[in-house]
């Protein structure tokens, strides 16, 4: 697993075979492939395109997220995109 902390700031493409849980701010594309799964924490911050298989947000994404199998969202998400997968 991989964690992007609450200082870090990526700016460019994400690709990723191994689950990324992300604390601080990642803007442009992120690619989870080969079943890994992206959580984006309370305070992280998402400004991109996300493709992924399972997809968990507590924080801030703004762009929109397509999982093969499931998007979770938390009561403390704040999502500003579309959403598409076979089951929330």
């Amino acid at each position: 697993m991989t964690t992007i902390g609450p200082s870090l700031k990526i700016t460019g493409e994400v690709t990723a075979q191994e689950d990324i849980t992300i604390h601080g701010r990642v803007q442009g594309k992120i690619s989870m492939q080969a079943g890994g799964t992206l959580l984006v924490a309370p305070k992280g911050n998402v400004d991109a395109e996300v493709q992924g298989t399972r997809v968990t947000i507590h924080g801030t994404v703004a762009g929109n997220v397509a999982a093969a199998d499931r998007i979770e969202l938390t009561p403390s998400a704040d999502v500003t995109g579309t959403l598409t997968t076979s089951s929330f």
